[in-house]
């Protein structure tokens, strides 16, 4: 099986710029993990109002049957791109993926993709954790632009879990 998983700070902004640049011949889809749902999207005319309802955004070259839960949703993801959106309010931005499997050759047009969005960004921050009250340094830590404006401004750039947060400076 090959996989690719990457994990980065973007805002809804990133993501609509990244899908603009997908082929239209793919298909979009969004899916909300509680209470389920699956709905297929428009990727000509996607907006920040349409993937903000979502938790996953699944971009595949496949028209995607209507999946009846999410385990069913995540086990039949055989080569589609699927980006796991990290939320973000007036407060925090919490860490988005990027992720695809395959049992065979993963599409070297979504791989394509990837590594352009992944060039695009800045790298370098350091976690902080409160609790032990300690800092360490990761080169290879990936965020947008954007993220980094929200940084700026004052909003917690937080992982998807735990009490960590990062600090987008350079080491």
């Amino acid at each position: 099986m090959k996989k690719i998983n990457f994990q980065f700070h973007a805002t809804d902004e990133d993501f609509i710029n990244f899908i603009k640049e997908i082929d239209i011949n793919n298909y979009i889809y969004g899916a909300t993990c509680y209470p389920f749902n699956f709905q297929k999207l428009s990727i000509d005319d996607i907006t920040i109002s349409d993937i903000t309802k979502y938790d996953l955004l699944i971009i595949s070259k496949r028209n995607l049957v209507n999946f009846d839960s999410y385990k069913t949703l995540i086990n039949n993801q055989d080569n589609n791109l699927v980006i796991s959106r990290g939320h973000s309010d007036d407060t925090q931005l919490v860490e988005s993926a990027i992720w695809m499997y395959s049992e065979d050759e993963i599409e070297l047009e979504y791989k394509r993709y990837i590594s352009n969005f992944k060039k695009s960004m800045l790298h370098g921050a350091w976690v902080v954790n409160p609790v032990l009250q300690t800092k360490s340094f990761y080169k290879n830590y990936r965020y947008t632009n954007n993220a980094k404006q929200y940084y700026k401004r004052g909003i917690k750039i937080c992982p998807i879990a735990g009490t960590n947060y990062l600090e987008l400076e350079n080491g």
